[in-house]
């Protein structure tokens, strides 16, 4: 059953990257570079061989290539925050306020 799950989220990730890539105009190679992979590698995420990992996914946020089936942050419509490759629905900030560390928060509306 995991082996599915892994699957179909290889699927996913592969529409994903692909949006990714072709919206920004990018060539497998460069976006390789971006996140310090091969063209090749970038290529076997497009056709779902393999998962693209989650460090790659947060580079690419701090790049400002957002994945494409990310709604945002639910308080505040921000950049979602990955962390151990556990999708959030919350930004980092929303989801520290959330756990009741209170910082400083640069996206929520006080």
């Amino acid at each position: 059953m995991a082996t599915k799950n892994n699957e179909q989220r290889a699927k996913e990730d592969a529409e994903d990257i692909r949006a990714i890539r072709e919206t920004a105009g990018l060539s497998r190679a460069d976006l390789g570079q971006k996140v310090g992979r091969s063209g090749r590698t970038v290529e076997k995420w497009e056709q779902g061989l393999s998962r693209v990992p989650s460090w790659a996914w947060r580079l690419l946020d701090l790049e400002g290539l957002h994945r494409r089936r990310a709604k945002g942050c639910q308080a505040c419509g921000g950049p979602l925050a990955y962390g151990a490759g556990k999708r959030t629905r919350f930004c980092e900030a929303c989801r520290r306020k959330k756990q009741g560390r209170r910082e400083e928060m640069p996206c929520a509306d006080e």
